[in-house]
């Protein structure tokens, strides 16, 4: 049978108004301006494409679930009171209302594009498999006007018995058609020394020497690797590039297929923190940055999309819980070096793209529950 069809559970709101004193407001929270109501819900069914090698679904592919939530929460009904607030209108009467529904989606029309900076708590619950039917909730919980972020709080269930599978808060950057290019502003992080727009602070670098061990593996930006494109590849791309990393950390696709058929022991993600990603810079790596003078020159013909760059997905490791997890604090970075080597990627100059603390850990094939790393394993690890 069919998925249901899309719907949100809010009453519709009231129409906004135009408010200097609210554009005043350094942040403008939800329950100043009544979006605190709009849980949208978006259906998603699991295809194979979603599965991995254990038959659940890959834990990037929950972030594009949530990616679909956001995008229908944000362009859909609801999305010009989200607008509204962040462009610090009021709702109510007076000058410059709106007098039905169609005048408040009108005000949305400008919002170009909500690129993911940040998810917090990312907790995989339980795990959905291949037919599935899903519904991703998507609740907002802030929209910050001075920073021109929204906030939501987001959950994946099952359509039919509503357990959840999957949740996370996360935190989008609004781009609007008639803003300039928001370079320098800080989205999130509070660095005034690194623009996290461009780049993040290094976590992994930081914390390296505490670490027992580190692992490197370079990434080639062919466009099939890009979820977005010749614009730019999005979260679940680079979860994946992080997933490669922990491969390799590991062993291999080999040293992975050796766990489960004769140790019977699979190895999965079980937690995320700090996810974090600096869009301007990921669109940077792909697009050829042209002086004021060349812009002027070429406004008619677009500059052609640089190909084939190489980031490095980076990890600093330490086994925890007495064995029975690996934390990997995982970085995506880019260095101006063209040598591509294992310890560019280390070098201060590099320039980090997304991070995030992942935790993996070790469950027994037969019956799911955790186990003691190998000591094979747990020996890669060790300093």
């Amino acid at each position: 049978g069919r998925a249901p069809a899309s719907r949100s559970r809010a009453a519709r709101p009231g129409a906004p108004t135009r408010s200097a004193e609210a554009r005043a407001t350094a942040e403008s929270t939800v329950s100043e301006t009544s979006v605190e109501s709009a849980a949208h819900e978006t259906p998603c069914r699991v295809y194979i494409e979603h599965t991995d090698a254990y038959q659940v679904v890959y834990h990037a592919n929950y972030f594009k679930f949530l990616a679909r939530g956001r995008e229908e929460a944000l362009f859909g009904p609801r999305g010009g009171e989200i607008v509204a607030a962040l462009r610090g209108r009021s709702e109510g009467g007076g000058e410059g209302s709106a007098g039905d529904e169609g005048d408040i989606l009108a005000t949305s029309v400008c919002l170009v594009a909500a690129p993911l900076v940040r998810a917090r708590a990312a907790r995989f619950l339980s795990p959905a498999t291949l037919g599935d039917d899903l519904i991703v909730t998507s609740r907002v919980v802030q929209v910050d006007a001075r920073r021109q972020t929204v906030t939501f709080e987001q959950t994946v269930v099952d359509a039919a018995t509503r357990v959840e599978r999957f949740a996370a808060t996360t935190t989008v950057a609004t781009l609007f058609s008639d803003d300039d290019h928001p370079d320098d502003a800080l989205f999130f992080d509070g660095d005034d020394r690194e623009p996290p727009w461009r780049a993040l602070r290094s976590a992994a670098r930081d914390e390296k020497t505490s670490f027992d061990n580190t692992f490197v593996t370079p990434v080639t930006l062919h466009r099939e690797e890009l979820g977005v494109g010749e614009y730019g590849f999005c979260e679940a791309d680079t979860l994946r590039f992080f997933e490669r990393n922990r491969t390799d950390a590991i062993g291999g696709s080999a040293a992975l297929a050796k766990l489960k058929d004769e140790d019977g022991i699979i190895v999965v993600v079980s937690g995320m923190e700090d996810i974090a990603f600096a869009p301007g810079g990921m669109h940077r790596l792909l697009v050829a940055e042209e002086s004021e003078a060349d812009k002027d020159a070429t406004k008619k013909k677009a500059a052609p999309p640089l190909r084939m760059q190489t980031v490095f997905s980076r990890s600093a490791t330490a086994i925890k819980r007495r064995g029975l997890q690996i934390a990997f604090k995982h970085e995506l970075v880019a260095t101006p070096s063209v040598s591509n080597s294992d310890a560019d990627a280390w070098s201060a100059d590099a320039a980090v793209l997304a991070r995030a603390e992942v935790t993996c850990t070790c469950l027994s094939a037969e019956t799911g529950r955790p186990v003691r790393c190998p000591e094979d394993l747990a020996a890669r690890f060790a300093t």
